[in-house]
């Protein structure tokens, strides 16, 4: 298990690499007149966490710490707590667990509709029947897993958020200048 672990890490390690140097060739054939702009000061996509488990919590916490690219704005343990914080720090994107304390992962996915908040959503559950996957897509989820079965397809998530995110950087950055 651990081996597997460490296998998926560093796959998707190679694989957000390969991605962003392929987004930086991108960047380089598209904007053909000199910026200002460098990847160091692309912003990181600010992720929020919203998870009832500590453990799962601690577990994803630990796995977006092998992005630079990402910086962790806050977690929430409970549906309250969570509204609150993602009003206030507007993350580019929430992990959700869809059972929360206080209420479900539906209530906050409705919070962030009625409030027109502009983020990606990565909804977890313990488990995967099919309605509830088609439930998440039909209200706006951008990924859905099953903690169980599913946590190593994060990464993969991830990093197509992250080319996704660089992407919308270099043109709001082009436009700008």
């Amino acid at each position: 298990m651990k081996c597997r672990c460490k296998y998926t890490r560093d796959r998707a390690n190679i694989q957000r690499s390969t991605t962003l140097m392929e987004l930086d060739l991108y960047e380089s054939s598209e904007t053909k007149k000199e910026t200002s702009y460098s990847s160091e000061e692309r912003q990181k996509m600010k992720v929020f966490i919203a998870e009832n488990s500590l453990i799962v919590s601690e577990r994803l916490a630990s796995l977006l710490l092998g992005y630079e690219e990402i910086e962790i704005v806050g977690k929430a343990h409970d549906i309250r707590e969570a509204k609150e914080s993602i009003w206030r720090l507007k993350p580019d994107v929430v992990i959700l667990d869809i059972r929360i304390p206080g209420g479900s992962g539906f209530d906050i996915l409705r919070f962030l509709q009625n409030r027109e908040i502009n983020t990606k959503v990565i909804m977890l559950a313990n488990y995967s029947y099919p309605q509830l996957r088609e439930r998440c897509k039909e209200l706006g989820v951008d990924f859905f897993f099953d903690k169980s079965e599913e946590f190593e397809k994060i990464p993969e998530a991830l990093n197509e958020l992250l080319v996704n995110y660089a992407h919308q950087q270099t043109h709001d950055t082009v436009k700008r200048v």
